[in-house]
């Protein structure tokens, strides 16, 4: 059996980033607690002013001394997306039913990260997932221990998977409210972006002006 752990960039990372520090650090310690074999590191070369640096790479770099010896990194620098990133990281995983595989994200993107992961990984059809999506929903409400009445994080924390993967929610917080907005807003977008092709190329052109934005407000 074997255990892996993904995990997302958000953009180059610089240990002088207090939140994206912290982020990888709970995922350092996720990984001694789970007792991961494999981690898979994602994010491309998506700041224009560093074309020779990637997310994962930058991830990799801090990651690396700080891991257990045993443990394997895979590099997954080609995606530009979420949705790529899930996509690509397949590469690098066996999804044989007895290994275990943790999929690490923020609060603003599992529901998109649980969609894609059915989507990409285990080839569900959009009726499908939705079904899934809704049996997770109908468990936490017929729990009659809950107390309260909206869906709540925690509640969803508990039990976001399908087969042998986990979706693990990470407590990082943006650096301000629109940032999460715009997290939000991309969900819709990226998940009808699955079965449209038309709308795949003009979410791939957003994507092309964010590279634009990062390269004017990223690391100097």
């Amino acid at each position: 059996m074997t255990n892996y752990a993904t995990l997302f960039g958000f953009g180059l990372f610089d240990p002088s980033m207090i939140k994206y520090k912290g982020y990888l650090d709970r995922f350092l310690a996720f990984t001694k607690k789970k007792k991961i074999d494999v981690v898979v590191l994602c994010g491309g070369h998506t700041n224009l002013k560093f074309p020779e640096k990637s997310e994962a790479g930058t991830m990799a770099e801090y990651l690396k001394p700080l891991l257990e010896d045993n443990v394997q990194i895979k590099i997954e620098d080609r995606s530009r997306t979420t949705g790529e990133n899930i996509l690509f990281a397949k590469d690098y995983i066996d999804l044989s039913p007895n290994n275990k595989i943790f999929v690490v994200t923020d609060s603003v993107r599992f529901f998109k990260v649980y969609w894609m992961v059915l989507h990409y990984w285990f080839g569900l059809s959009k009726e499908e997932i939705s079904s899934e999506w809704l049996k997770i929903v109908k468990k936490i409400y017929d729990n009659p221990k809950r107390k309260h009445i909206a869906l709540q994080l925690n509640d969803i924390k508990k039990n976001l998977a399908f087969r042998n993967v986990t979706i693990v929610i990470d407590t990082h917080e943006h650096r301000t409210y629109k940032d999460a907005v715009h997290q939000l807003a991309s969900e819709i977008i990226e998940v009808e972006a699955l079965y449209n092709q038309s709308i795949m190329n003009d979410f791939m052109e957003m994507s092309k002006v964010k590279e634009v934005a990062r390269a004017k407000f990223g690391l100097s």
